[in-house]
């Protein structure tokens, strides 16, 4: 079965500014899946200067059908992370089925006891990313 680019999928990045060569690091790694229209990845740098930046995030996050948290202790740390991007996202986890995808950026006992308590219904099954691998003809059939 291909793949149809029309169903591309949007991946909204949340992060903290703190972390941002882990965001260009991951804008690489999806760059090829980008250019072939499979996904739609967005983060706070396609704002365009001007613009309302937090309606801009908010529509982001509304239309997003993936969600990649990229995790440290300053994206713990963040106020609006945790106020004004986590809620929404998880929002839209449980009413519209946008997965949740958490990468850790680092090693720490406390920050995985958050994680665990904050996201762990969120962490992806081996069943899903089987399936969604699938779907994007670079897994299984």
């Amino acid at each position: 079965m291909g793949y149809n680019s029309s169903e591309h999928a949007k991946v909204f990045v949340s992060y903290s500014h703190k972390d941002q060569k882990y965001l260009e690091r991951l804008q690489v790694h999806l760059k090829d899946l980008e250019r072939k229209g499979i996904i739609d990845l967005w983060s706070d740098t396609k704002i365009i200067p001007g613009t309302n930046w937090r309606e801009e995030i908010k529509r982001a996050i509304e239309s997003a059908t993936i969600g990649v948290l990229l995790v440290s202790a300053d994206f713990l740390a963040s106020q609006f992370i945790a106020e004004d991007e986590l809620p929404p996202l998880l929002k839209v986890a449980r009413t519209r089925g946008t997965v949740i995808l958490p990468v850790i950026l680092s090693k720490s006992r406390a920050l995985h006891a958050h994680i665990r308590a904050r996201l762990d219904s969120y962490l992806v099954l081996p069943l899903q990313i089987k399936a969604n691998a699938s779907q994007l003809g670079t897994g299984p059939p």
